[in-house]
């Protein structure tokens, strides 16, 4: 099942923050009665910046409101921000991931709840482990994109939207570029973002959303995709010993010819 038929079965007959909010709050009470499951590696986790603690779920926790796998919804409210509906969905258990490694965040409906003061909620998501797509040794395509909306956006609201990719111990691949709230939506630059790596037997992917808000009625709804995809085998550069042979050949003739001479 999808992203959006997850919201859609979950949210089904909701209308409005408080018909969502509700509905949060009736699927929490569900998941309260049912057994905990253990902690997976799918983790989303929102900190309000220079506000103490910070909210994590786990997937399969009782306080993720989707008990499937691969998808953590949540909700919580910070002294400036509420975040009614927070999504965070990967597909590295899905058996038809196909071309493709996604990690998603879907942050619906973050309202800042407070005075004309600037403030910043950070997103952070994550999930281990992925084998597939490609093999150890490719070279894989690391892409980042984010769209969104905002209303009653103040100058100076910023939302940036970080991809990271770990390849299993090597440098890792990050891509990020930011944009800026307006009535009409945002402005992206670069839309995707890519870059590359070379994976090893498994990688790791993780994004970071940070949304900085002036207003005291602003409401931002964003969304940002990490993916990744093979492009095939890695080329090899060519080694240190291979170079000085190749540069010894043209010696090794003009020798061969002195002696045929001689």
């Amino acid at each position: 099942m999808n992203l959006t038929n997850k919201l859609s079965k979950l949210l089904s007959g909701a209308t409005g923050r408080g018909a969502i909010t509700t509905a949060a709050a009736l699927a929490a009470g569900l998941l309260l009665t049912a057994a905990p499951a253990a902690h997976a590696a799918l983790v989303v986790t929102l900190t309000e910046v220079g506000v103490p603690g910070t909210w994590t779920v786990n997937d399969g926790d009782a306080t993720d409101l989707d008990p499937a796998t691969g998808s953590v919804i949540t909700s919580h409210a910070f002294p400036d921000f509420t975040t009614n509906i927070t999504v965070g969905f990967s597909n590295k258990t899905d058996p038809s991931v196909g071309s493709q490694a996604v990690l998603q965040i879907q942050s619906l409906d973050i309202s800042k709840s407070t005075n004309n003061t600037l403030h910043t909620l950070l997103i952070h998501l994550t999930d281990d482990n992925f084998t597939s797509p490609g093999l150890s040794g490719d070279n894989m395509l690391l892409s980042s994109t984010m769209t969104g909306t905002a209303t009653n956006p103040t100058a100076g609201d910023v939302v940036t939207f970080q991809s990271f990719a770990d390849p299993g111990g090597n440098t890792p691949g990050l891509q990020s570029y930011t944009s800026t709230g307006a009535s009409t939506g945002f402005v992206t630059s670069p839309n995707p973002a890519t870059s590359n790596f070379v994976r090893g037997a498994t990688f790791t992917l993780s994004n970071d959303t940070s949304i900085s808000v002036s207003g005291g009625s602003t409401q931002m709804n964003v969304s940002g995709s990490t993916t990744v995809s093979s492009l095939g085998p890695a080329i090899p550069e060519p080694t240190t010993a291979t170079l000085i042979g190749l540069t010894a050949l043209p010696l090794l003739y003009r020798r061969s010819r002195r002696v045929a001479k001689a």
